[in-house]
């Protein structure tokens, strides 16, 4: 890539990554549901080409359609709390240790290895220690942390340091996330019904899955 391609591409993950995280930080607002409806949002998902844009564009189509009648921010608003903070048991188990382990208990040690990931690129989760690791809204947060900085080391003209955050993400991408997102979307499918974050989560995979690819 040259210069302006490898600027465009830089940013554009960063975009994607914040929309992302965004959207498991907390209840969902009007300027979130807004950003996520715009045409950029659509031109952004579709920017780089790839085999899985048509899949991409069909997950983002399909996660507008849910935003379609006029109390929509509300429902999504209850849904967030329902599927992601309880009161009771959370049916689809938004966390990685939970799918990968297939254990029934929290914060248990599992969760050092993700921790401690956080702590070598220099980050901790913005919630911590408040909500786990493993939480679907950290381990998108912590790809928009790491795509922010490549971003912004590159810019300043620090390649090494853009190359290695691109690494670390690459890594996290492998290690952690793309092994269990599915599992999730697929759990909340289930328990859920075919609703808002369903479809978000589909959407959030497949832009991680072509993400990787790209990295490599």
């Amino acid at each position: 890539m040259d210069f302006e391609t490898t600027m465009i591409f830089l940013a554009n993950r960063s975009y994607l990554y914040n929309l992302l995280a965004r959207g498991y930080a907390g209840e969902a607002d009007e300027a979130f549901l807004q950003t996520l409806v715009q045409e950029h949002a659509r031109q952004e998902i579709s920017l780089v080409e790839h085999e899985l844009n048509s899949d991409i564009l069909d997950a983002y189509d399909k996660t507008l359609e849910a935003l379609g009648d006029e109390g929509a921010c509300e429902r999504i608003r209850r849904e967030y709390v329902k599927i992601f903070v309880g009161p009771g048991t959370l049916k689809a188990r938004p966390w990685e240790t939970i799918h990968l382990e297939e254990s029934r208990a929290l914060f248990q040690p599992e969760l050092l290895p993700i921790r401690e990931t956080y702590r070598e690129a220099g980050f901790l989760p913005a919630r911590y220690p408040h909500v786990q690791d493993d939480f679907i809204g950290l381990e998108l947060d912590f790809l928009a942390k790491l795509a922010n900085a490549a971003l912004e080391a590159w810019e300043s003209g620090h390649d090494a340091e853009a190359n290695e955050r691109l690494r670390q993400s690459r890594e996290f991408l492998e290690k952690h996330l793309l092994r269990w997102i599915d599992s999730l979307a697929d759990a909340i499918i289930a328990e859920y019904g075919d609703c808002f974050f369903a479809r978000f989560t589909r959407l959030a995979s497949l832009v991680a899955h072509r993400d990787y690819e790209l990295l490599a």
